[in-house]
């Protein structure tokens, strides 16, 4: 058993993986595709959180309810002998910047019941090139500007038909006897019976019911061929995964890429009497670029593990959030997370810190959890990844599995072709806030350099006589400081600083009757 460990803070954003576990043999029949092939491929440079897949498929009854998930512990584990799948794979791209064909747009509108000319969009509406209405009030098709030319269709929009729902009658409750209260009925003096209505249940809906006429899975996945050769798409070339119920059908054609399928898709949806009621898919046809050297599984296993996480947006384990024990999974992988603990009965409150605000959380500190997860197999298939300058790669990659059918995909070309974005710089510490420098009025005894002379008391006798409010001005005109130590016989409590130009008086009535001292 090969184990290792990382420390990682795995976000809630987590996007269901594009990987493309490898399927069949070599033998499978490939996509045809251009190819720029030389003796040695170009240096990958990754962009900043380039991913496209994001992380490995998670389950499908796992994919919701994802959130911010805490730090942990990471132990990734491979049961058994880890195979080498070292050598060589082949790689693609799909270079940025290019043109969609016009004629091919105008086709598959039509075949989608789109009516109008092929226009391109306006960069503030998010460029790219659309079939259809501008105001959505009719079908669409649109065609993104991002190096697969990946394209969505809409159809015009309905009126969702509405729920019958019965109100039932109200009827009056009839006031009874209060001795007969207990009883369903009450005769009354006159000899009527009162009848005790209770409150109308909820108002009752039927029940919806499925549409009509919605293909089979064989139905729909015949149509879908029919449609997506219609297209121009090379259905041999491709894998099927058909779903279908009495609500709705749809099929994925997944391409074929060197016998592994590639995140290269293209899908449709059936509803009521097999109308489309949604398709997607990818124009661009990608470039062979040749065969990368690969790192081997171990490598790849460490890459998973790596702490500093640099793998993790190029690939990397997909994560469920935890929620107090409840909905714990990584991924379906072979994991395993106590419950939260049940406070104990009648324990106290813990009281927060009374050198905080009242109004500021106290936030526990919480140990990072150790959470291992199993792997069982690996193999080569390809992970989506977008290059700095716009470049969709599809690259080799190790996509670890677990029992449960949860993946983990990580990039498997060798070191030395990939170029990794700069590390963000570290945020600077911040500067220490600079002191305020206290300019000091004369006689306000704040002042850090050379003492003034004393004041003569003689002099601040022209204060006697004056009201507080006219010697507090008169002083302040004078350059000295002024403080009330008296006030009609009661003495006030005062700093004993000194400052030789400060008056202390007395007041009697709001007067200026005494200058008890200077300082």
């Amino acid at each position: 058993m090969i184990r290792s460990r990382r420390l990682a803070l795995v976000a809630a954003t987590v996007v269901l993986g594009l990987t493309a576990a490898a399927c069949g043999d070599d033998s499978s029949q490939s996509a045809s595709t251009e190819s720029v092939v030389g003796a040695t491929p170009p240096v990958i440079k990754l962009g900043a959180g380039s991913s496209a897949g994001g992380g490995g498929a998670m389950p499908a009854n796992e994919s919701a309810d994802r959130m911010m998930m805490p730090f942990a512990v990471f132990s990734y584990v491979f049961d058994g002998e880890l195979p080498a799948l070292d050598g060589t794979a082949p790689a693609w791209q799909f270079p940025a910047g290019v043109q969609p064909d016009a004629e091919r747009v105008a086709a598959i509108a039509a075949l989608l019941g789109v009516e109008g000319d092929v226009r391109a969009m306006a960069a503030d509406m998010g460029g790219g090139w659309m079939v259809g209405p501008e105001d959505y009030s009719g079908a669409t098709l649109t065609v993104s500007a991002d190096g697969m030319l990946s394209w969505w269709f809409s159809p015009a929009p309905m009126v969702m038909p509405g729920m019958e729902c019965v109100e039932p009658a109200v009827v009056d409750p009839v006031v009874v006897d209060p001795v007969d209260t207990a009883a369903d009925t009450a005769t009354s003096d006159t000899g009527t019976t009162d009848i005790a209505v209770a409150p109308p249940d909820d108002m009752r809906c039927a029940e919806p019911q499925p549409p009509s006429g919605v293909p089979d899975a064989a139905t729909a996945e015949q149509q879908a061929k029919d449609l997506f050769a219609a297209m121009g798409y090379d259905t041999a070339s491709m894998e099927f995964d058909v779903y279908a119920d009495e609500w709705g059908a749809s099929v994925t054609g997944w391409v074929l890429l060197g016998g592994a399928r590639a995140p290269i898709t293209v899908s449709v949806g059936y509803g009521a009497e097999g109308a489309i009621t949604w398709a997607s898919g990818t124009l661009a046809e990608p470039v062979a670029v040749g065969d990368y050297p690969l790192v081997g599984a171990a490598a790849g296993l460490e890459r998973l593990n790596d702490e500093s996480g640099m793998w993790m947006m190029y690939g990397g384990p997909a994560v469920m959030a935890r929620d107090s024990g409840v909905g714990v999974g990584v991924g379906g992988g072979d994991v395993a997370v106590e419950p939260a603990p049940e406070p104990a009965v009648g324990a106290p409150e813990p009281m927060p810190d009374e050198t905080l605000p009242v109004d500021m959380p106290v936030e526990e500190v919480v140990e990072p959890e150790e959470i291992v997860v199993t792997f069982t197999s690996v193999e080569i298939g390809l992970t989506q990844i977008w290059d700095a300058d716009g470049t969709v790669w599809l690259l080799p990659a190790y996509v670890f599995a677990d029992n449960d059918g949860g993946e983990w995909q990580v990039i498997a070309v060798d070191d030395s072709f990939i170029e990794m974005p700069p590390m963000p710089e570290p945020m600077p510490m911040p500067e220490p806030m600079p002191i305020d420098t206290v300019v000091s009025e004369p006689g306000d005894g704040t002042d850090p350099g050379e003492m003034p002379a004393p004041l003569d008391p003689a002099v601040a006798a022209v204060l006697v006589g004056l009201t507080d409010d006219e010697a507090a001005k008169v002083a302040e005109e004078n350059g000295w400081g002024y403080r009330v130590v008296r006030a009609d016989g009661v003495d006030f409590a005062v700093t004993d600083d000194y400052s030789p130009t400060r008056v202390n008086v007395e007041l009697t009535a709001g007067v200026v009757t005494a200058i008890v001292s200077i300082g």
